[in-house]
């Protein structure tokens, strides 16, 4: 079969490829099927990763899926499994009370052990591999090698030896409009201080200043955005951190599974939004406020006043 004329290069390729399909063919029969059409070179190279493609996705959906609730019933790697699902656990808890200082901290301690006993069970489960050490091997390398990984080594032999990590936080605080940042300080606060109790301070602060008692403005409030860091790990975000450090051996935990014939998979959205859980306002606090404000009353009256102008344009 040759080419039609204006025939583009896609659409012959897969041409073929669905009458080759149909015949049985597959990516390790590409030899054969160049010959067979005379292929040009861009030609059987788009072919070859048609079929290559195609047959990896075929794998992957013959694959037991080792992933959600069913995975403690099927996973050969269980203990490392478990430990990676542990460390997910922590840092989501971390997140959820980003603004409990002990719940964080205590938290934050127990994802770094977590993280660090990963490859420990990991290298337990090595017998199930038969080759483990060569594929391993690399892996260990490179984390060794990765500045990020090897301070979350050194930090989690901190909080063996010594109990804690020094963290330090960070707010910034003043007027908030929707839960955004409109024009605030940034200043050092104690790692052991409740958000609640600083926002409450900065009410203190910046109420009448910033916003008027009976805060007139809609989304305008007082609110705080606090931030943790653990200089000895990274002068960065401290969750973001420890998203990126677990991503990484979630990386290693799927090529684990991949070797035993297993399907991995893991997602990190939950941390992704960890940046919404350090705003704290006003209106957190006690939902109830922006009625007390005025803020619902004026919302409904604008939907009113908008919906009438709309049925009088023509």
């Amino acid at each position: 079969m040759k080419r039609k004329p204006g025939q583009t290069l896609e659409e012959y390729v897969t041409e073929i490829y669905e009458i080759e399909k149909e015949l049985g063919y597959s990516y390790e029969n590409m030899k054969m099927l160049e010959k067979k059409y005379t292929l040009t070179y861009l030609a059987y190279s788009a072919l070859s990763s048609k079929f290559k493609k195609a047959t990896e996705k075929e794998e992957e959906e013959k694959r037991p899926k080792c992933y959600g609730d069913k995975y403690t019933s099927i996973c050969p790697i269980l203990a490392t499994h478990d430990t990676f699902e542990q460390a997910h656990y922590h840092l989501h808890e971390c997140i959820v009370n980003y603004h409990n200082p002990t719940q964080f901290r205590f938290n934050l301690n127990a994802f770094i052990q977590s993280l660090r006993n990963i490859t420990f069970v990991l290298q337990s489960d090595k017998k199930k591999f038969n080759d483990f050490d060569s594929w391993y091997g690399e892996w260990q390398e490179g984390l060794k090698a990765n500045e990020l990984m090897k301070n979350f080594v050194d930090g989690r032999n901190i909080v063996v030896k010594k109990g804690m990590l020094e963290t330090k936080s960070k707010v910034s605080s003043g007027l908030f409009k929707y839960g955004r940042e409109k024009a605030c300080v940034i200043h050092e606060v104690s790692p052991f201080l409740e958000s609640e109790k600083i926002l409450e301070f900065g009410k203190k602060v910046w109420i009448p200043g910033f916003v008027s008692e009976d805060h007139i403005f809609i989304g305008e409030e007082i609110g705080i955005k606090r931030e943790w860091i653990v200089e000895s790990i990274s002068d960065n975000e401290i969750i973001e951190e420890c998203n990126n450090a677990w991503i990484l051996l979630g990386v290693l935990v799927g090529e684990a599974h991949k070797r035993l014939g297993y399907e991995f998979k893991f997602s990190d959205y939950c941390h992704k939004n960890y940046k919404d859980f350090q705003v704290m306002t006003e209106s957190q606090l006690d939902p109830t406020l922006p009625e007390k404000w005025g803020w619902v009353q004026k919302k409904k009256k604008k939907r009113k006043k908008k919906t009438e102008q709309n049925k009088e344009q023509p």
